[in-house]
């Protein structure tokens, strides 16, 4: 969903939409209606005809799950409105968490947006790092980060190098936990690869993925994208940070009090840099 949108808003649009195609339906005398559906992973849209469906099947989602949860089944739908680009509100992540802490360790969460790409794995990743802290596994702790020889492939920019000493211990080893999460979510979308190769691109490398990038978009268009997945990367850090001190007791602070109480690194577009 749109991130400049509430819960509700989004939900009173569906049902706003339900309500035009049940007009349509009613007073059309054709037995199909043009719709607009994405085609496929690159965005490209086409005109595709549709039997009218029958009122009675025409829900929203919040109204399918409602269905579904008075026919005694155990499932449960939370929506997050979340930016393409961006990562959740503070309010966002708190819904987050709130739907996995739905479940003991061993419930199955599924997340899925409109392409099923960037926000899916932006929630898989917040799902991962939950599941991690819960369980109590963790990964190898990470001893230090060498602002001197960044890996930048491991995201070793600056602001996120600046979130990790500040926190100390607990940067460290929130940012091992989020990696962990990262590379088991790869398949399909690594925000830390994204920003290097976003770096690479706009500082004009001579290879054949930043020739290839440079084509498709301008320099400023692949370095915002880079600086858009760096604050996308940071806010995941802090609400890694979060959980893990969190957790032991029960998440009794809410995310957006912690970030309150840390607030000089909250994470701010002017402050993102890909170096």
């Amino acid at each position: 969903g749109d991130g400049g949108r509430e819960h509700m808003d989004l939900e009173r649009i569906e049902r706003r939409l339900k309500s035009d195609v049940s007009v349509v339906a009613s007073d059309s005398k054709q037995a199909k209606v043009r719709v607009v559906l994405q085609a496929d992973e690159h965005g490209r849209r086409i005109n595709k005809e549709r039997d009218l469906p029958d009122e009675r099947s025409l829900m929203t989602v919040d109204e399918l799950f409602g269905q579904m949860q008075a026919e005694a089944m155990p499932v449960y739908y939370t929506r997050v409105p979340m930016g393409e680009d961006a990562a959740p509100s503070e309010r966002g992540f708190e819904t987050l968490l709130a739907a996995c802490l739905r479940f003991d360790v061993t419930g199955a969460v599924v997340f899925t947006c409109r392409d099923g790409v960037t926000r899916t794995s932006t929630g898989m990743v917040v799902g991962c790092v939950v599941w991690h802290v819960r369980n109590g596994e963790a990964p190898e702790f990470l001893s230090q980060l060498d602002p001197e020889r960044p890996n930048y492939e491991h995201a070793e920019f600056r602001p996120v190098i600046r979130i990790v000493a500040a926190l100390g211990r607990l940067g460290l080893e929130a940012k091992q936990v989020l990696d962990d999460a990262i590379d088991k979510c790869d398949v399909l979308v690594d925000l830390r690869r994204i920003m290097n190769r976003c770096r690479v691109a706009a500082n004009g490398a001579d290879t054949d993925a930043a020739a290839a990038a440079r084509k498709k978009d301008t320099p400023t268009a692949i370095a915002r994208r880079g600086l858009l997945c760096m604050e996308r990367y940071c806010w995941l850090l802090l609400f890694t940070a979060y959980c893990t001190e969190q957790a032991p007791v029960d998440f009794t602070q809410r995310f957006s009090a912690w970030v309150r109480v840390h607030w000089k690194l909250r994470p701010k577009p002017h402050d993102m840099v890909l170096a």
